[in-house]
């Protein structure tokens, strides 16, 4: 086994390779996938960016540029909790604040 580190949560202790660690105290700009394995726990696993559609219809970029906007002067972190109907556009805006804010 080569060089180890070893997370202590509680009663858990995580065995990682630090070859493959990469500690940081900032999440990478991305898109990820939430994973709640089933012996406890989660993780986030990065996926491939969104890519919204050439033309976008509807206020989506609008409600992109006004959250993206808000998520920049908030000195502490601010989440997006997107809901309303199906078919309101709610992926279609989450595709355009990630592909925007990938681009930075």
């Amino acid at each position: 086994m080569s060089d180890v580190t070893f997370f202590v949560d509680g009663n858990n202790v995580r065995v990682y390779d630090t070859a493959n660690l990469s500690p940081t105290n900032k999440l990478p700009v991305g898109v990820y996938r939430i994973i709640e394995p089933p012996i406890g726990g989660m993780y986030l696993c990065k996926v491939d960016d969104f890519n919204p559609p050439a033309k976008i219809y509807g206020d989506s970029a609008k409600n992109a540029e006004r959250i993206i906007r808000t998520f920049k002067s908030r000195e502490k972190s601010t989440g997006v909790m997107l809901q309303g109907t199906k078919g309101s556009g709610k992926t279609l805006l989450a595709k355009v604040i990630s592909s925007t804010l990938s681009k930075e």
